[in-house]
C-alpha cells in the first residue's frame, strides 16, 4: 500500500472531508511503520504489523486525532510509538497469501 492509495481509498469511499481527514490519520500511521487499510466506517482503521500479517481495527476520535486503543485509553497519533500500537496486535507470525493481504482491498 502506498500513500497515493491510502488517499485515493479513503476520497473514494467517504468523500473529500472525512476521506481526507481519515487518510491523514492512516497516513502518519503507515509512517510508524505499519500496514495500514480502511474498515467498516469511516472513523475506523485497520493496522496491522506488514502487509502479509493480520491486523487489528480501531477506532478514530471524531477529529481523527487521536486513536482509542482497545483498552479504551484515547492516544494522540502524533504521540504514538510502535510498540504503543503493536502491543495490541495480533501475536500470531501466520503470512497472508498475494491474494489476501492485511490491505488488498485497498489496492484495488
Amino acid at each position: 500500500m502506498n500513500l497515493k492509495s491510502i488517499e485515493r481509498r479513503c476520497i473514494g469511499l467517504y468523500g473529500r472531508k472525512t476521506g481526507g481527514e481519515l487518510s491523514r490519520a492512516m497516513k502518519k500511521i503507515y509512517h510508524i511503520d505499519f500496514c495500514v487499510a480502511t474498515s467498516w466506517s469511516p472513523n475506523e482503521i485497520s493496522i496491522a504489523k506488514g502487509c502479509y500479517s493480520r491486523g487489528r481495527v480501531f477506532r478514530l476520535t471524531s477529529d481523527y486525532m487521536s486513536l482509542i486503543m482497545p483498552n479504551g485509553e484515547i492516544r494522540e497519533i502524533d504521540s504514538l510509538s510502535y510498540s504503543d500500537i503493536s502491543k495490541y496486535l495480533p501475536k500470531s507470525t501466520k503470512i497472508l497469501d498475494n491474494e489476501h493481504l492485511h490491505c488488498s482491498l485497498d489496492k484495488k
